[in-house]
């Protein structure tokens, strides 16, 4: 590109200028701004027809069934002085698990002459 074309031209043309233009991202990155502006208006869209219909059933349920007339209080009388909980639950013993034990012998040191032959354990 030249010097006045460069000044002319667009970001992406600059960016794909020796690039294949062909196999996807150059029309991706050309019509993002299309794409971002029709998802925001769907998702705009949506968002506001559920504030529509909040306010179309809020109309509706004026005079059905259930009315809201306010929140009614009772007062009783509880005596907290008496308690009727059952006795706490102790709680178990852990049980340990069973662990390996090994019972630990010290070597006995004997003479050469009262070894026996078939006890000795060769370490090479």
């Amino acid at each position: 590109m030249t010097n006045k074309e460069i000044l002319q031209a667009d970001l992406l043309d600059i960016l794909f200028e020796h690039r294949n233009k062909l196999y996807g991202a150059y029309t991706l990155r050309k019509t993002y701004t299309h794409r971002l502006g029709l998802a925001l208006g769907v998702a705009l869209s949506i968002v506001l027809l559920f504030v529509l219909m909040s306010f179309i059933n809020k109309e509706k349920n004026t005079g059905g069934i259930f009315k809201n007339e306010g929140d009614v209080v009772k007062l009783i009388d509880v005596d907290l002085t008496k308690r009727n909980d059952p006795e706490p639950i102790k709680p178990k013993p852990a049980i340990k698990p069973p662990r390996a034990e090994v019972d630990y012998q010290p070597p006995v040191i004997v003479d050469d002459d009262k070894v026996r032959e078939d006890l000795v354990i060769l370490m090479t």
